[in-house]
C-alpha cells in the first residue's frame, strides 16, 4: 500500500491481502464483510436518477397530467383577475370612507342618506313618480 503510513498500511493489508484490491470497500466490487456487492453505489445512483426521470416524464406527458396543469393555470389566472377587481373595489370603498370621515362629514353623510335611503329634510317635500 503506497502512500500510507506504516500502521495504516498494515491494517489495510490484513483486511485486503491482495495488492490489486481497492483500499476502501465502497469502491470495490469484491466482497465486503464476506458478501459480494452485486451493484456499485455509483450504478445504484445512476439507476435511481434514470428511474426518477422516467417517472417525471410519465407524469408530464400523461394526458391527464397536462390537462390538470392547464386547468390549474386557468384557475390561477381567473383568480388573479377576481383579486384585481376586488382590490379596485376596496380602494374605492376606502376613498368613500375617507370622504365620510373627513372635515365634510356632515355633507357626505347627508348625501349618502338622501341617495340610498331617500331621506328628506323636514322643510322638503318628496315627489315620487312611477
Amino acid at each position: 500500500m503506497q502512500g500510507l503510513p506504516d500502521p495504516a498500511a498494515e491494517a489495510l493489508s490484513v483486511l485486503h491481502p491482495t495488492e490489486d484490491a481497492a483500499p476502501f470497500p465502497c469502491g470495490a466490487a469484491t466482497s465486503v464483510y464476506g458478501r459480494a456487492m452485486p451493484f456499485r453505489p455509483g450504478r445504484l445512483l445512476l439507476g435511481a436518477a434514470i428511474l426518477s426521470t422516467l417517472i417525471a416524464a410519465a407524469v408530464f406527458w400523461d394526458a391527464k397530467g397536462l390537462r390538470r396543469l392547464h386547468k390549474l393555470d386557468a384557475d390561477a389566472a381567473r383568480q388573479e383577475a377576481a383579486n384585481a377587481s376586488l382590490r379596485e373595489e376596496n380602494a374605492r370603498l376606502s376613498r368613500r370612507v375617507k370622504q365620510m370621515s373627513g372635515p365634510g362629514e356632515a355633507q357626505a353623510l347627508e348625501k349618502a342618506a338622501r341617495e340610498r335611503l331617500g331621506y328628506v329634510r323636514d322643510d322638503e317635500v318628496l315627489f315620487k313618480f312611477e
